[in-house]
């Protein structure tokens, strides 16, 4: 981890040696230190070290959501009772830290484990993504491949490779990495992720969530602050309307599209089919 990394504003610093997300929430914190103290040995793991992580991901169900992951080492009994779920683990000496008295799995770690617990390809790229999102990494590729290669025989280390693979480290969402699977799920070309997008003099005018920058078609996820905030809504409209004066054609994608992903795919689609029929202006 980078010096300026180190300093990042949304870390916080409880011990020597230990950065942590700002913004964990608090009830999480309390109820896993609560049913940790019950269980000597026990650390966080699963998807409530994902939480810890804010990995954005987690169970399908709410009962699940509900639950607290606790694991301990493999020479320990497993830990139960109402509201655990509970897990024995082999951990190398580097895969659990000690952050505010409460021990977690490492972010790499983290990671690893989902995939044992339901995760699938998807849900291991979005959490992929957000360790190596390089405005605040919390882990590096190597550090994801070297945990690959020290637990070969794990549980989903095929979908783990298989994320690892199509991870990023420009997503700044998870609907954005969402987003970008299902284009290439569905054979439409790779976007490129935080394409930053010139006017003839090199001066930035945006930078595009995901662009096809040969067709110079974009997609923007944009969440509910983009409707509600004045000020965020008068720049994203002169925002778009600098570059569709450059010839771009721009998708804006809010929750309501997001959960039509295949009808986003379809205008999508016709769009850099029409831009390969009739050729893409200023190229």
């Amino acid at each position: 981890m980078s010096l300026t990394r180190l300093r990042a504003a949304d870390l916080r610093t409880p011990a020597s040696g230990i950065r942590h997300p700002r913004g964990l929430a608090p009830d999480l914190v309390a109820r896993a230190g609560m049913l940790g103290s019950r269980h000597p040995g026990a650390f966080l793991s699963h998807f409530t070290a994902a939480a810890f992580w804010i990995l954005q991901v987690e169970p399908r169900t709410r009962i699940e959501r509900e639950r607290i992951d606790l694991a301990v080492r493999a020479e320990l009994p497993r830990p139960r009772g109402d509201g655990v779920r509970g897990h024995r683990l082999d951990l190398g000496r580097d895969e659990l830290v000690t952050v505010d008295g409460l021990e977690v799995t490492s972010p790499a770690r983290t990671w690893l484990d989902l995939a044992s617990v339901g995760c699938d390809v998807e849900d291991l790229t979005v959490a992929a993504d957000r360790l190596v999102w390089t405005r605040h990494p919390l882990a590096t590729v190597h550090q994801l491949e070297r945990m690959l290669l020290r637990h070969r025989g794990a549980r989903g280390i095929r979908s783990l490779r298989i994320a690892l693979d199509e991870a990023i480290e420009d997503a700044d969402s998870s609907r954005e990495t969402r987003l970008r699977l299902c284009i290439i799920a569905a054979g439409l070309p790779r976007p490129v992720a935080a394409h930053v997008v010139r006017d003839p003099y090199g001066r930035a005018v945006a930078t595009a969530d995901l662009a096809f920058v040969e067709h110079r078609v974009l997609l923007e996820y944009e969440g509910d602050h983009h409707r509600t905030d004045r000020g965020q809504w008068a720049h994203d409209v002169d925002r778009f309307n600098r570059l569709q004066g450059l010839g771009w054609i721009c998708f804006r994608i809010g929750a309501a599209q997001f959960a039509r992903p295949d009808q986003v795919v379809a205008v999508v689609a016709r769009a850099l089919a029409a831009r390969t029929r009739r050729g893409t202006p200023g190229v």
